[in-house]
């Protein structure tokens, strides 16, 4: 009897150690790429593995310049999306290093548009771009976790991708011509582009 008492009070024991080690958890941040490109992150699961959901707002931006025989306006805009599953394991006191992956998408639609003048000849060029991009890309990062609720992490991304895009060019001026072109391809990168910073709330 006492020992099915001790086996009992040991698994309880086990059982209660193993809960206190694996807590639900959850974690909404800010993204960035390089202080320009930003998005939300989305994390849930324990504080050993979470599934997560990013989406990045990749490019937003108007460029114009004016002179006397130029005019060149360029825009470009493209947003992201991407699910993965990440592993934690604690390196030190409120250090925290993390591997995963995600599968994602991307697209992104850019035009430029130049007008040159040559005295009563005025050319123009439109060359127009969009691009859809499946992708996949390996995670490996470190958190640093204030306290309980505010963590500060950084992770780079090896990426492999697969664009697929065509690209339109129209002139017009002595002749006019339209040209399409397709820019399909796979494409790797880890470069400071491919790292991401989170500034993050845990629930």
């Amino acid at each position: 009897m006492k020992k099915v008492f001790l086996i009992i009070c040991l698994f309880s024991i086990s059982f209660f150690v193993s809960a206190q080690e694996i807590a639900k958890q959850k974690q909404v941040g800010l993204v960035f790429y390089n202080f320009d490109n930003f998005g939300i992150s989305f994390k849930t699961g324990t504080n050993k593995s979470a599934w997560r959901f990013n989406t990045m707002m990749l490019t937003g931006r108007e460029d114009e310049i004016k002179g006397d025989n130029l005019e060149r306006k360029t825009t470009n805009f493209g947003f992201g999306l991407s699910i993965g599953k990440e592993f934690r394991v604690d390196v030190a006191k409120n250090l925290e290093m993390y591997y995963g992956a995600d599968l994602g998408f991307n697209y992104q639609k850019s035009k430029a548009e130049t007008e040159t003048k040559d005295n009563l000849l005025k050319v123009t060029k439109i060359v127009e771009s969009k691009i859809f991009t499946p992708q996949l890309s390996f995670v490996l990062g470190m958190n640093y976790v204030i306290n309980d609720k505010i963590v500060i992490g950084g992770e780079i991304l090896p990426t492999l991708r697969y664009n697929i895009g065509e690209e339109t060019e129209k002139r017009t001026g002595m002749n006019v011509l339209e040209e399409k072109r397709d820019i399909s391809g796979f494409n790797y990168s880890l470069s400071n582009t491919s790292v991401r910073l989170t500034l993050a709330y845990r629930f």
